[in-house]
């Protein structure tokens, strides 16, 4: 797949989920958040959907799915960041994603979780791209 392509698509389709969430935009953010989200959209819903993203091909039902996890993402964020009563994290998202990760390492040397490899890769992925972000 053509990477310019495939950045095209993942800033119009960060930039149309931010504007669904009313969230800040500009183009680094729309493709991270288009990027991340595909991941995430790869594992809680292309199982349910039994659509792929456009990080398998770029087609109407990818680019779906891969919105649909761009605004869950979106949202989850929101929801660190909120300032209201429901959650309030003295942290940023990025630490404390970092946080999980950090924990989830040190149970998977005790304990058998399973494969964990592509989870924590996920993880310190967001974690990074939020701490940059200063989020």
């Amino acid at each position: 797949m053509n990477l310019l392509i495939y950045l095209i698509v993942a800033a119009v389709i960060g930039w149309v989920a931010t504007e669904i969430m009313h969230d800040r935009s500009n183009l680094l953010i729309n493709i991270i958040v288009a990027v991340v989200g595909a991941f995430l959209a790869g594992y809680l819903l292309s199982p349910i959907f039994n659509v792929g993203t456009i990080n398998d091909a770029i087609t109407i039902p990818t680019m779906l799915v891969t919105l649909l996890g761009s605004v869950i993402l979106l949202a989850i964020d929101n929801l660190f960041q909120r300032k209201g009563t429901f959650m309030k994290f003295n942290r940023n998202i990025g630490f404390l994603l970092l946080a999980i990760w950090l924990i989830l390492t040190g149970l998977s040397a005790f304990i058998s979780m399973g494969d964990l490899g592509t989870i924590l890769a996920i993880l310190a992925i967001a974690a990074g791209v939020f701490i940059l972000l200063d989020r």
